[in-house]
């Protein structure tokens, strides 16, 4: 009995070893499960915080979306596949206000109730008298949407209107007021017909004829001066070649000046005689240019004949006159010469004769026949003094006027031009006081010409200063230039004569009665004497006060110095 127990014994203790180990096994399996799905938990989680990222960010994105619709200027509409509203920006509530305020606008309306009730309340003035019409042309650009297109609401409104269907056959449309824009762009619009207007009236009635012709040749446009100088109406013109009624042999002349502007694209300008219709002959300046489209390319052939009869037979009678002015200013000049050197020759010699007479016989002529000696050579040095004048003029107008310079001393110059003329001052009761440079001041003149210019300036500062009054003369030198400064105590030279005053025969006092004599040449000679020598000859002056005129040149060394 006792095996037989222990033998039970045994197999209960080994049955219950082997389902304990079982359960351990059992234990561990599922502990592995539980770690797996713990791990599959943890990566799960980490997919759902991913997720929920990208929402966010959808989410952000269609809130970015939202704001930035909301912040366009166009009102903005989106329809589902079954037509109905999904969302809208507040602009396209302001661009239906009185929708918006009927509540009529809102998720989930149709977009044939949005229009309809805009037909029913008057808002599109195109729905006038016309609402089922228009419901079914509104209808059937809104289901196949192509070109934007604009139309007039109520008061005056217009509304852009562009509409777009989605992958997806939902709808999204924008309405964009633009009133203002097309205020603006009446406003060109009434400009540019006013422009039109007046381009259209200049053409129509400018003193010129004015055509357009297409490529056959056939006029397109012609203005009121065609017509009249061709002696046509409208109707004989529009539509028409040159050959209904142009003469043959011009036909061919015009012809080919076209057929060159089509080919070279460059307009032409050609003169031809013209007879009109009443047989007059007239002289045309035809011009010919390229009128082109937006692609640059020449569609149609400008024309411009304008009437130059008038000016050829004023340029012609112009051609003439000068001329004959030509001609007459040689023979004028010719004659001048030939009297001038006439003049000198007898003159010279009667001049001679009289300083012989003076030289010799003066001590035994009474008083009375001295003074008529003295006016004789005089009047004779004044008159040869004019001659020559003259023939310097003379020179001057030809361009043969050539003079050659060297240096010279201009205050020794100027210095023996003083002296020579006390004599002249005396008779006009007038002083010559002069301030010479302490040093020689040298420049390049032609001595003669020097002393006829400073003669001259002199003369003239003597004749009008009044009596008991100073002539100053002085030589300076400054920045390479040296000045001789020629002053009066005259009446001054009226502005209106600065610029003419250089003119040959202008005198300040021109009447028939003038005080001071003279050729009106002094001056002209002077200036023309001055330049040649590379000076510059001017004035400054004061009514009241005086004038000063002063002569300049570019200073220069001294002449060398021979060496022995």
């Amino acid at each position: 009995m006792s095996k037989k127990k222990t033998a039970k014994r045994s197999t209960s203790s080994r049955a219950l070893s082997e389902n304990r180990s079982h359960t351990d096994c059992e234990f561990e399996t599922l502990r592995q499960t539980i770690h797996e799905l713990e791990h599959k938990l943890s990566e799960n989680q980490l997919v759902l915080e991913t997720k929920n990222n990208e929402i966010g960010k959808i989410r952000q994105d269609m809130a970015d979306v939202h704001e930035a619709i909301e912040t366009i200027d166009a009102g903005f509409a989106m329809f589902d596949r079954d037509d109905r509203l999904v969302f809208c920006n507040r602009q396209y509530y302001r661009t239906f206000p009185v929708l918006a305020d009927a509540g009529v606008i809102k998720p989930g309306v149709s977009f044939e109730e949005i229009v309809r009730a805009g037909t029913e309340r008057g808002l599109v003035d195109a729905a006038t008298g016309r609402y089922e019409d228009y419901i079914n042309e509104r209808m059937e650009k809104h289901r196949n949407p192509s070109e934007p297109y604009e139309y007039l609401m109520g008061r005056g409104r217009w509304v852009r209107t562009e509409e777009r269907r989605t992958p997806n056959g939902a709808y999204v449309g924008t309405r964009t007021d633009i009133t203002n824009f097309k205020l603006i762009e009446q406003k060109l619009a009434e400009l540019l017909d006013a422009q039109k207007a007046h381009l259209n009236a200049f053409t129509q009635y400018a003193p010129l004829s004015f055509y357009i012709k297409d490529r056959t040749g056939r006029h397109e446009y012609v203005n009121l001066n065609f017509l009249q100088l061709h002696g046509l109406s409208e109707t004989e013109v529009i539509g028409k070649t040159m050959a209904h009624f142009l003469a043959e042999e011009l036909i061919t002349k015009v012809e080919t000046q076209e057929q060159q502007v089509w080919q070279t694209g460059n307009a032409i300008a050609k003169e031809f005689d013209f007879p009109t219709p009443d047989g007059e002959m007239r002289r045309l300046e035809i011009r010919k240019f390229p009128i082109l489209g937006k692609d640059g390319k020449m569609i149609a052939l400008g024309g411009i004949d304008l009437d130059i009869t008038e000016i050829k037979n004023a340029n012609d009678e112009m051609m003439r006159a000068r001329d004959q002015a030509e001609a007459a200013n040689q023979a004028k000049s010719e004659f001048m010469a030939a009297m001038s050197h006439e003049l000198r020759t007898p003159l010279t010699s009667s001049l001679g004769s009289l300083g012989l007479l003076m030289s010799l016989m003066s001590h035994e002529l009474p008083e009375q026949g001295q003074d008529l000696l003295e006016v004789a050579l005089r009047n004779n040095n004044a008159l040869l003094r004019l001659v020559n004048e003259l023939l310097d003029y003379e020179k001057i107008l030809s361009g043969t006027f050539v003079i050659e310079t060297s240096p010279h001393d201009i205050c020794a110059l100027t210095s023996n031009i003083v002296k020579d003329l006390q004599g002249y001052a005396q008779t006009q009761s007038v002083n010559i006081i002069f301030e010479a440079s302490k040093m020689p001041v040298f420049a390049k003149v032609q001595e003669d010409r020097f002393v006829q210019i400073l003669n001259n300036l002199i003369s003239n500062a003597a004749k009008f200063s009044e009596s008991s009054n100073d002539v100053n003369i002085s030589v300076a030198k400054n920045n390479g230039t040296v000045f001789v400064y020629v002053k009066d105590n005259g009446p001054g030279i009226p502005e209106e004569f600065r610029e003419s005053i250089y003119e040959q025969f202008t005198q300040i006092d021109s009447s028939s009665t003038r005080r001071h004599r003279g050729t009106g040449l002094g001056l002209t000679i002077s200036k023309a004497l001055t330049e040649s020598m590379g000076g510059t000859l001017d004035f400054e002056t004061e009514m009241g006060v005086g004038s000063t005129f002063y002569i300049c040149f570019p200073e220069t060394d001294g002449p060398a110095t021979p060496s022995y």
